[in-house]
């Protein structure tokens, strides 16, 4: 099958971006993947954050990010944000909604992720310079991190086309 054929998947558009920024890192994306799966995150802390915190590498970040912004930004959402905290049966309603919410992130590496459009670019780039900012990162880091994920989402690889069924 050609490369153009192929669906492109979140872990794909991950071990893409860790190519450029961290390629070092690239041997252990698997473990990192399975680590996500059983316990799924994002940057923002909900469902909880990012394992290893600040000091975590680029692998669990990236693979964050993914899940929070670029798979919102495919389904037409606004990037997510944090749920307001409450307490009693409000609480008990955020907590089965991060059960189902966790559900459906464990699924993001396997998400297929189609080439982005120049607007949603344009949104990627700010949130990819908002999150790192926000993670403490340098200003080099902050550039070199938002051109490797527009760089990875710029180029997609699409679905083939349906044909039609001959009866």
């Amino acid at each position: 099958m050609d490369d153009d054929e192929q669906v492109r998947t979140g872990q794909d558009v991950v071990r893409e971006v860790l190519a450029a920024l961290a390629p070092g890192e690239l041997p252990y994306v698997g473990s990192v993947l399975e680590a996500y799966r059983i316990a799924p995150w994002t940057l923002t802390g909900e469902p909880p954050g990012m394992p290893g915190g600040q000091q975590a590498g680029w692998a669990p970040f990236v693979l964050g990010f993914v899940a929070e912004t670029v798979v919102s930004l495919i389904a037409g959402d606004p990037p997510a944000a944090p749920p307001p905290t409450a307490r009693g049966r409000l609480a008990a309603l955020f907590a089965s909604w991060r059960r189902v919410r966790a559900d459906d992130l464990a699924q993001v590496p396997d998400l297929p992720v189609p080439a982005f459009d120049e607007d949603r670019l344009r949104k990627v780039w700010a949130a990819a310079t908002e999150a790192t900012t926000r993670h403490g990162c340098s200003p080099g880091d902050r550039e070199a991190f938002a051109a490797a994920v527009v760089a990875a989402l710029a180029a997609g690889h699409l679905p083939r086309p349906r044909r039609p069924r001959e009866d």
